[in-house]
């Protein structure tokens, strides 16, 4: 089965990212740390969703966006956090206000930068994962 519904202003898709912040992300992949190739994918990928929605006027908001990272040092309330620079502090935003976060490092726009420490609790952040799209879809029912 698969959903085909095109992206609108008025019909918004969400698209979350869940980000491993935890110490194994410190060990390499190749000549790097695993959380600076992840970084890097991240940011392309959301780079990739801002070239194409941007139009003559600017980013429009075909998409939200979430960035949630998970890791910590205690296993009994781990931390989760929106990588995201909002000022809110709100778990999703739409992607113009995502484009107008990003900072230039080395000539690339950079959205999202991760914090590696402790454990790995995926769970918590599925979880997690899981209420922000039930939420959204309070507001955007098709």
């Amino acid at each position: 089965m698969s959903y085909s519904k095109r992206a609108t202003r008025r019909s918004p898709k969400l698209v979350i990212f869940l980000i491993d912040e935890s110490t194994s992300m410190l060990e390499n992949s190749g000549a790097e740390p695993k959380h600076v190739v992840v970084d890097r994918a991240v940011n392309s990928a959301i780079e990739q969703l801002v070239t194409v929605c941007n139009r003559a006027e600017g980013v429009r908001d075909f998409v939200e966006l979430g960035v949630v990272g998970y890791g910590g040092r205690d296993r009994d309330n781990p931390t989760l956090r929106s990588l995201l620079n909002t000022r809110s502090g709100a778990w999703t935003a739409p992607l113009s206000a995502v484009a107008e976060m990003a900072s230039v490092v080395d000539n690339k726009a950079q959205y999202v930068v991760s914090r590696p420490e402790g454990w790995t609790p995926m769970g918590a952040a599925v979880r997690l994962a899981g209420r922000l799209v039930n939420d959204w879809l309070v507001g955007h029912e098709d």
